[in-house]
């Protein structure tokens, strides 16, 4: 044992372990006695067993631990002589306690091996919701509507999926693809990554390649770098094809042939990318693309689907943008969606009096945080007045974990749209307001307007506009929402401005 096996267990404990790790220190615990004792030892925590116990499929279990130092052993009042039944009832105690353990571990163990972990998502509608988002297991399906999901598996494979879809993670390496679409990128440590479909097996040999099951119970094998070999199955019949970049056969089993057809670029090749444009026409946010409401207030916000803000040198927004308002004095219901992307940007345009409807209070716009409700956000977007007798510019600032920070240069003022830039990064939270023109589309960003420290173990898992503590009858409209790997994606640059 060494301070790193030390430090791998408490991340193991606390859940935060990549997929690899966690097969490798699974296959570790099954031949290291040592370290299932140390685990055995640093799991003797009430608190982290009922940790364990909330968790998706945890069986739940009422525990009643004697209270515990690091030593494993039980404490007493120094004023209390300790009796033979005291000695022997902390005994049972302690060992029903280390069986409990012992039995979450075993349960632990034979969970189904970590197949893949989630990357990204976008737009994802219809999927169950005992779906965790992180990880992908051995036997899981995963089924849902429309919508993007990109994984990476444990032998570094990258898959894109795209809905409708149905398909079932037998292994590492056989995916049985029932409906929908994938596309994979198969490096060297992942060759022999075989897609079953109704109609025979697409077996990789490291490329980049795609698969569609059609509804008419067909199979499109789209090759684009590499090689693959397609294999149509008809009983105890069987042909083969090995296909090389620039290929592309159906496979069908109806018509008993293996024929080639135009390769197509309709595959989906990620999902870092996310764009929201607010077309919906005459409905709620809520229910669309995956917004959910969070339940605070019977108000919802609206999409208007006849306007939509522009920004210079940014590419033009469609026509739609949400409406953030309220005629009855009081707070609008916070909307929100999963979040996984680490850059956000967004155009937004405030109402003439919303500065005024300020008052001395902060506003929270936008906020990174739990999926329960806007108002477990620890990373906020807020505006403020830059002193008391302001009535028509406001500040733009961040929050992280209760500490805010402001840019001190009022450019949120009414009926003037704003460009906002977040990056969520590993160790703070920057903060881009109107940035130059010049850089739009970039690479690189340009220097941050504000910077706050962040720390990494402090988890978000949704993004929420509004906040129900937001000041009543203020209104202001949202566009462009964007979120994406790297500043590009989300300043993507007019072709008229080139």
């Amino acid at each position: 044992m060494n301070q790193n096996d030390t430090e791998l267990l408490h991340c193991f404990l606390a859940n935060e372990v990549s997929a690899k790790a966690f097969d490798q220190l699974m296959e570790r615990l099954r031949h290291e006695p040592e370290l299932v004792q140390t685990l055995l030892a640093l799991a003797t925590n009430e608190e982290l067993i009922s940790e364990w116990a909330s968790r998706p499929h945890m069986p739940i279990v009422e525990l009643d631990l004697v209270e515990t130092r690091n030593t494993g052993q039980a404490q007493r009042s120094p004023r209390e002589p300790e009796s033979t039944w005291r000695r022997t009832a902390v005994f049972l105690s302690s060992s029903a306690a280390l069986v409990m353990i012992g039995l979450l571990i075993f349960w632990w163990l034979s969970l189904p091996a970590t197949i893949a972990k989630v990357r990204h998502t976008s737009n994802v509608v219809g999927l169950d919701q005992s779906f965790d988002w992180q990880t992908v297991r051995q036997g899981e399906t995963l089924s849902f509507e429309t919508g993007i999901i990109e994984l990476t598996t444990v032998n570094q494979v990258s898959l894109v999926l795209e809905g409708p879809i149905h398909c079932q993670f037998h292994s590492r390496n056989d995916i049985e693809l029932d409906e929908g679409r994938l596309f994979a990128d198969v490096p060297e440590t992942g060759r022999g990554l075989t897609i079953i479909t109704p109609d025979g097996e697409v077996i990789d040999w490291g490329t980049k390649f795609g698969v569609e099951v059609l509804p008419e119970q067909k199979t499109e094998v789209h090759v684009f770098q590499g090689r693959v070999t397609a294999e149509l199955k008809n009983g105890d019949d069987a042909q083969k094809a090995d296909l090389t970049a620039g290929r592309a056969v159906l496979l069908s089993k109806q018509e008993e042939q293996i024929k080639d057809v135009k390769l197509s670029n309709r595959f989906a090749r990620e999902s870092a990318v996310f764009l929201e444009e607010f077309t919906y026409r005459g409905n709620d946010l809520a229910g669309h693309a995956g917004w959910f409401d969070s339940g605070l207030s019977p108000q919802r916000i609206r999409s208007d689907p006849h306007k939509s803000i522009q920004y210079p040198g940014l590419v033009l927004s469609s026509k739609g943008m949400l409406v953030v308002k309220d005629g009855n004095q009081a707070s609008w219901s916070p909307v929100g969606r999963r979040w996984h992307n680490r850059y956000f940007s967004m155009l937004i345009y405030p109402d003439d009096d919303f500065v005024k409807r300020l008052g001395d209070q902060t506003a929270t716009l936008i906020s990174f945080g739990s999926l329960d409700s806007a108002e477990r956000s620890n990373v906020r977007l807020v505006v403020q007045k830059p002193n008391k007798f302001a009535k028509q510019t406001a500040e733009f600032g961040i929050e992280v974990n209760g500490q805010q920070a402001f840019y001190e240069n009022p450019l949120f003022k009414g009926f003037h749209p704003c460009l906002v830039v977040m990056r969520l990064g590993e160790d703070e939270v920057d903060l881009w307001i109107n940035p130059p023109s010049d850089s739009l589309g970039s690479r690189a960003p340009p220097p941050p307007s504000v910077t706050l420290p962040y720390s990494a173990e402090t988890k978000w898992h949704a993004l929420w506009i509004n906040d129900i503590d937001n000041p009543g009858s203020t209104w202001y409209w949202i566009d462009s929402l964007r979120g994406g790997d790297n500043w590009a994606n989300v300043t993507p640059r007019s072709q008229l401005e080139n």
